[in-house]
């Protein structure tokens, strides 16, 4: 009787070890500690990585290369056990993910703010074009009719009541002809100055009011001031010649009619378009 009782105890122990064992062998591989610092080897990080499935593995191995480097991203908590490990790691994934996403993000939204920038500009370059060509055709048409030559130039002082120079002007003298069947009474445009090298002195506004006959010239003055201060101007001074190119953009006859682009477009059915204060800067 004896015997068989210490015989079934006996048994039952053995079987109580067998389980444990098999228990502890059957341990989830999730929950396997790790180094308090995370650290591990290569060889170690590839032999846990084995007793995981799927992708896991990889990011596993990963975590641990990345941990080795000591790149973490801000406010990684510490891992414990394989579980921390392999979050962790989603996570840092997770965030290479965005920051790549927003790089390329603002690359596209740069990209198109370059685009829309170019289209305005070759929208406004196009307007330019498309002002400067019906500019063009208005002076040509008043060229039809009405022409101005440059004769010669001066470079006038200008005195006080004491006999002392306080300005200079500048003097033009041209000869306007007027091959219309109308007398003209005046004109406007811009006398545009360059040197024998082409090299530009500005242009400057001009608005005249002679009287030329039908099929007639004349010599007619035109003064503008000198202005000290401009580098243009200054450049004209020093130059030994230099070109003026008349450009009009109306001209006005006796009998109230006017050549200038709102005449034009509206004889050709069309709205006229505002024109620039001035096709150079000064």
């Amino acid at each position: 009787m004896y015997i068989k009782k210490h015989l079934s105890i006996s048994l039952k122990l053995t079987a109580f070890t067998i389980l444990c064992t098999t228990l502890v062998g059957c341990a989830d591989p999730y929950d396997k500690k790790l180094p308090a610092d995370g650290r591990l080897t290569i060889g170690e990080a590839e032999k846990i990585a084995q007793t995981l499935t799927g992708s896991d593995q990889e990011r596993f191995k990963n975590w641990a290369e990345r941990i080795l480097r000591k790149e973490k991203y801000g406010g990684e908590p510490s891992v414990a056990i394989v579980k921390h490990a392999l979050l962790n790691q989603t996570e840092f994934e997770m965030r290479q993910q965005q920051a790549l996403a927003d790089i390329a993000l603002k690359k596209a939204e740069q990209e198109e703010i370059s685009h829309q920038k170019k289209q305005v500009q070759r929208e406004k370059q196009a307007e330019i074009e498309r002002i400067s060509n019906q500019r063009a055709a208005v002076n040509y048409e008043i060229g039809k009719h009405f022409s101005a030559q440059a004769l010669s130039y001066e470079f006038q002082p200008l005195f006080n009541r004491h006999g002392e120079e306080f300005a200079r002007q500048w003097l033009f003298k041209l000869k306007l002809t007027n091959t219309s069947s109308k007398a003209i009474v005046g004109a406007v445009g811009w006398a545009n100055i360059s040197d024998v090298f082409g090299s530009t002195m500005g242009s400057y506004p001009m608005k005249i009011e002679p009287r030329v006959e039908p099929g007639k010239s004349i010599e007619y003055s035109v003064i503008m001031d000198h202005d000290r201060k401009n580098p243009r101007h200054i450049a004209m001074t020093e130059a030994k010649t230099f070109m003026v190119n008349w450009f009009f953009e109306s001209v006005a006859f006796s009998d109230g009619s006017i050549i200038d682009q709102k005449s034009m477009a509206d004889s050709q059915g069309k709205k006229p378009t505002v024109m620039p204060a001035s096709p150079l800067a000064l």
